[in-house]
């Protein structure tokens, strides 16, 4: 398998959303995930039992696009020097572990739209208008913020991966603003139409909680293994790379800044893992450097991919509380 997304050949990504429907369809079968009700951030919530076909599709068709995107930005900003798609492939045996996968849920339009910001990001140039660029990043960013309100406090870490690539520009500022006030109209709006109560919906967006520790712990553990064991091979990357992808480099950094404060405070103020799902981001692209590596951390890394694999499918048949505890 690693082989096989490892190789230069652009076919395998359809085998992507195949997996991922393999790992839903084996999630409905052994009745993994029963849940009623869904938040989806300050939207508001929906009955995920009265929509089983939308609640197949939607994660599948999400998940699979993510995969595929990440993938995509990882080749084209040139993070490895030839073209690889176990992006795509860790993405997707990562996100097994979490419920957006599973079920629609406020975490899964936040992966979408985190992304999406991403792309805008890595799009900018520095002597090229980005006035476009901007207020899409803006717009993109204040969408996920309100499907994960704490997001909202990360707004100036976000202008600041701007100014990485650029010279503070009064327009490109005010108008990153205004893209990010724009969600939030439409928000207010929706809330003054269908009469929402904002206040009681916050405190169940911040208090309910998806996801199973003992999934998130292994996550955890695997990825920072996987992230250990490719520094070395990382940095070897970026001292020998150009001018531009260091600033990516440094763009992604701040990135993944923002992901881990908004899912430490998920964590340790509001008792719920939801938001951990999407340090899945930076963990897939830099993962992928010991699998390039071609000494003993390549032998170890497969090793630990493929038992990561197992428990990801296994967990499905097993209890994985009754065998750890």
């Amino acid at each position: 398998m690693l082989r096989l997304f490892s190789q230069n050949n652009p076919f395998v990504l359809f085998f992507i959303p195949i997996i991922v429907a393999l790992y839903r369809g084996l999630d409905s079968l052994t009745g993994g995930h029963h849940i009623q009700n869904s938040y989806l951030g300050l939207w508001g919530k929906i009955n995920v039992s009265e929509y089983n076909i939308l609640n197949f599709l939607i994660p599948v068709s999400i998940i699979s696009f993510c995969a595929i995107e990440l993938n995509r930005l990882f080749n084209k900003e040139e993070f490895f020097e030839k073209n690889n798609h176990l992006p795509s492939l860790i993405f997707v045996v990562f996100s097994s572990f979490f419920s957006p996968l599973y079920f629609v849920n406020r975490s899964l339009f936040s992966l979408l739209f985190l992304l999406l910001t991403l792309r805008q990001l890595f799009r900018l140039r520095q002597k090229e208008d980005a006035r476009a660029i901007s207020f899409n990043t803006g717009f993109l960013f204040g969408m996920t913020c309100t499907f994960t309100p704490l997001m909202t406090f990360a707004v100036p870490l976000i202008i600041t991966t701007l100014l990485i690539v650029r010279p503070f520009v009064v327009r490109e500022f005010l108008l990153l603003l205004l893209g990010f006030i724009t969600p939030w109209i439409y928000l207010l709006s929706f809330v003054y139409v269908f009469q929402v109560d904002l206040s009681s919906l916050l405190y169940e967006v911040l208090y309910t909680d998806y996801e199973i520790l003992t999934y998130v712990l292994i996550t955890v553990s695997f990825g920072l293994l996987f992230f250990i064991l490719s520094v070395a091979k990382m940095m070897k990357r970026v001292s020998s790379s150009s001018i531009r992808f260091r600033k990516i480099i440094r763009q992604l950094i701040v990135f993944s800044l923002i992901l881990f404060l908004v899912a430490f405070t998920d964590s340790f103020i509001f008792l719920n893992k939801n938001s951990i799902f999407l340090l899945v981001i930076p963990l897939s692209l830099t993962s992928i450097y010991v699998f390039t590596d071609k000494g003993w951390r390549r032998i170890v890394a497969s090793i630990l991919f493929y038992t990561f694999f197992l428990i990801s499918v296994s967990k499905f048949f097993f209890s994985i509380n009754k065998i750890l505890f």
